[in-house]
């Protein structure tokens, strides 16, 4: 990754950006408008936090760490791991005074340090305090690395793990990556494990941000197995990755060849990390900068009107301000009626949500009740019980990732489609009662195309300090990321307990992302089902059904109380907003000069706004 060419634009609007933000921030504190001024500098800070997370994803022993140690030119990682581990290990470039260091957080003790020579044994579990469970860990590198450009690099867990832990800690976080490397072995690349892995477990909606990459290809020396594994990367993926990139490197030898390198570039590596920067910049790059983009005009706007307003509100006489507290009033009656409206409207939208997950869930159980008679059969048919026990627990397992897989990514692309009706219901009502106000001061509401639903809440709410709060206080929780990561934990959490484990992953979900420390007595109890010759079909479904409704509701449940409480906020915002006008219009008036003198200041003010305001 080749700053000049390649990170230098999207570098430049950023700081461009940050700019503009802080001449805002500035402003709005002279100003003394304290509300968007927590505004800003919210949105301050997240731009200068802001990061690109590439997830390295793969089964274990395809190099993933090796990989990642190349992509950084040093030995960071310990390789070879066992397949025990359920740590997702974040790598990041010290910022401002932060010093080299590993941190790793502990379910009982907490975020403690540790030494580069602990953390093999602290990712595999191979210590002497195993009911500490590890939860994350993180790394900071010295710069010099790719890292530099705004990336964090994310080692997750194996998805082949024989416990599922790895692979449900990994499908929890894959939704947040940027780009998402998955990583094949090319003496095993693409075999049938990984492609229903890669088929049923990533989501259509993050298929897009994928690039496959064949490890070990320096061990491919004839020119027929060469093309044979070219050939098998393009036939054996499903229709859909059929545009990304795939790409065949040697990790080891990118990594040696880095470590000889003063400059720490490697002609192995160039087209990944071409292909990388092209898809975070092109896929989230261009998108955050629209984004933000708008969320400064936003706030630039209401800065604007709340000047204009305090300019012309010196000039109002008695009657002028009495017809301005009035328009106000009506103002915040229309919020209010529409504020009842959208809620009624949201509750609709998820009780039709909520008939349309029933359904896959019933034609889930139907899938499943049908496999299982047949296995039924083949043990009525004379096969060993350990046979029918293994084939049935085996069908239980893959039927219900699948199907788990099935229901996180209609939650997600129906609660998407929620978020943008509501985005453009809540612009549209907060546009209407402004005009309502001053219906001179614009001849149309600003739409404003990029902001979407959870924009509007960060705008309207300190929603961004209650996450870093929720996210302090739980791993894995809540983030900015989406308004509905609660509920998407409820269903990640329950894909990958193993077979019939799902309401231990429920109960995760619903704590937000703890790491489901019942496992091993809930896949004991699981075993009971198949203490007889006979597959019990209806029992087995039954649980399984009910199971998987116990989930879909508390997903359900939690995305439609927050999204109707953020939706709420939104609103007592702007009607607190016009509430506090009215007080300040009603406050008894200042003598001539004071206002005068007020107002000469508060349009000096203005003048320094203009540059910063929209050009259209």
């Amino acid at each position: 990754m080749k700053e000049p060419t390649m990170f230098e634009g999207f570098k430049k609007q950023k700081l461009e950006l940050l700019g503009n933000f802080n001449h805002a921030l500035k402003l709005s504190r002279d100003i003394g408008d304290k509300d968007v001024e927590a505004r800003l500098h919210n949105m301050v800070e997240r731009l200068k936090s802001h990061v690109f997370s590439i997830a390295v994803a793969g089964e274990f022993s395809t190099g993933k760490s090796t990989l990642i140690n190349a992509l950084l030119g040093d030995t960071i990682l310990p390789t070879a791991l066992k397949a025990c581990t359920a740590v997702v290990t974040k790598i990041r470039a010290v910022q401002n005074e932060e010093q080299p260091m590993i941190s790793v957080l502990y379910k009982k003790s907490g975020r403690r340090t540790a030494s580069l020579d602990e953390l093999g044994s602290i990712l595999t579990f191979d210590r002497a305090d195993e009911d500490d469970e590890t939860l994350e860990a993180e790394i900071l590198v010295q710069r010099g690395t790719i890292l530099d450009q705004g990336i964090e690099i994310v080692d997750t867990p194996g998805v082949n793990d024989p416990e599922a832990r790895g692979e449900q800690v990994t499908l929890s976080y894959l939704p947040k990556a940027d780009a998402i490397i998955y990583l094949t072995h090319a003496a095993r690349s693409f075999k049938e494990s990984e492609i229903t892995f890669i088929k049923d477990r990533i989501a259509h909606e993050d298929s897009q941000r994928v690039i496959f990459a064949v490890n070990a290809c320096d061990l491919i020396e004839d020119e027929e197995d060469w093309e044979d594994l070219r050939e098998r990367g393009e036939s054996v993926l499903p229709a859909h990755f059929a545009q990304n990139p795939k790409l065949f490197i040697s990790a080891i030898n990118a990594l040696d060849e880095k470590k000889q390198s003063e400059s720490k570039q490697s002609q192995e590596l160039e087209p990944l990390e071409f292909e990388l920067t092209q898809l975070i910049l092109r896929e989230r790059g261009e998108k955050e900068i629209l984004r933000y983009r708008e969320l400064l005009q936003l706030l630039i706007l209401q800065l604007h009107r709340n000047l204009n307003g305090q300019i012309k509100d010196i000039s109002l006489d008695q009657t002028l301000l009495e017809r301005k507290v009035h328009r106000l009033g009506e103002a915040i009656g229309h919020l209010e009626k529409e504020k009842s409206k959208v809620t009624k409207t949201l509750q609709d939208s998820y009780l039709g949500f909520d008939q349309l997950m029933s359904q896959k869930v019933n034609q889930a159980i139907s899938t499943l009740e049908s496999g299982l008679d047949a296995l039924s059969s083949k043990s009525k048919s004379g096969e060993s019980r350990k046979d029918v026990r293994y084939l049935a627990e085996q069908n239980v397992s893959d039927h219900m990732k699948r199907t788990l897989t099935s229901l996180q990514s209609e939650l997600r692309s129906r609660q998407d489609q929620i978020s943008k009706r509501l985005s453009q219901s809540l612009q549209a009502a907060l546009g209407e009662a402004d005009l309502m106000i001053e219906p001179s001061s614009s001849t149309e509401i600003m739409r404003l195309h990029h902001i979407d639903f959870r924009d509007l809440v960060v705008v309207n709410t300190k929603q961004v300090e209650e996450d870093v709060e929720v996210r302090e206080r739980v791993p894995f929780a809540v983030t900015e990321e989406s308004v509905f990561m609660g509920g998407l934990g409820a269903m990640i959490g329950a894909a990958m307990l193993g077979p019939l484990g799902f309401w231990a992953g429920m109960m995760m979900g619903g704590s937000f992302g703890s790491m489901g420390s019942n496992y091993r007595t809930v896949t004991k109890k699981m075993r009971e089902y198949f203490t007889v010759q006979t597959v019990e079909t209806r029992q087995i479904a039954s649980t399984c059904r009910e199971r998987l409704v116990n989930t879909k509701e508390v997903a359900l449940r939690q995305l439609e109380d927050k999204t109707t409480l953020d939706t709420l906020q939104v609103f007592d915002h702007k009607i607190a907003e016009y509430r506090n006008t009215i007080n300040r219009l009603n406050t008894p008036t200042k003598n001539e000069v004071d206002k005068q003198a007020r107002k000469a200041e508060l349009e000096a003010q203005l003048q320094n706004l203009l540059p910063l305001l929209p050009q259209s």
